[in-house]
């Protein structure tokens, strides 16, 4: 949509620091830019969370609006993405709560991206969602296999039998 409606949704999203990775390899860049953002006055950070002081700064920058409007699919992914894999790393890793069907497609589209900055743990967390969805169809496709040969071999046994109760008749 990227009309004025938009606007407040964008500016009232507080981030939590936690979630921009901050503390990692890449973590100096965006901490520079943030920085320079708050010393701007552009930026507040209360506490540990980071959001847009003013929301005039959607209305009086047009590129800014447009960049986000152009990436929607990618705020989007990044709002369940980003306490999803928080959330994941806390809780030990459990493959339950792994990204599965078009959830991971949606989150792997966007990590191929070229403008797509995932955190560490995301990253992590895209990675190992791909890894145990290929394991499950790889797992279903052994399973089929197995079952196909099954059926095989039933089929070939109830043909035997009923050869052997011809000839016996």
């Amino acid at each position: 949509s990227g009309g004025e409606d938009d606007a407040p949704t964008l500016v009232r999203r507080r981030v939590p620091l936690a979630e921009l990775g901050l503390e990692d390899g890449d973590g100096a860049r965006r901490r520079a830019v943030i920085e320079e953002f708050v010393s701007r006055r552009l930026l507040t950070i209360d506490a540990d969370h980071l959001e847009v002081t003013h929301e005039a700064l959607l209305t009086g920058w047009p590129r800014l609006a447009a960049w986000l409007g152009e990436d929607a699919l990618g705020r989007a992914v990044r709002a369940h993405l980003a306490p999803e894999a928080a959330d994941w790393a806390a809780a030990g890793r459990p493959t339950d709560r792994l990204y599965r069907g078009t959830r991971l497609d949606s989150a792997l589209e966007w990590l191929a991206r070229p403008d797509a900055d995932p955190t560490p743990a995301e990253r992590e967390f895209l990675r190992a969602s791909a890894e145990h969805a290929e394991a499950e169809l790889a797992a279903a496709r052994d399973q089929v296999l197995h079952e196909r040969a099954a059926r095989r071999r039933t089929r070939r046994l109830a043909v035997v039998l009923a050869l052997v109760t011809v000839v016996a008749l």
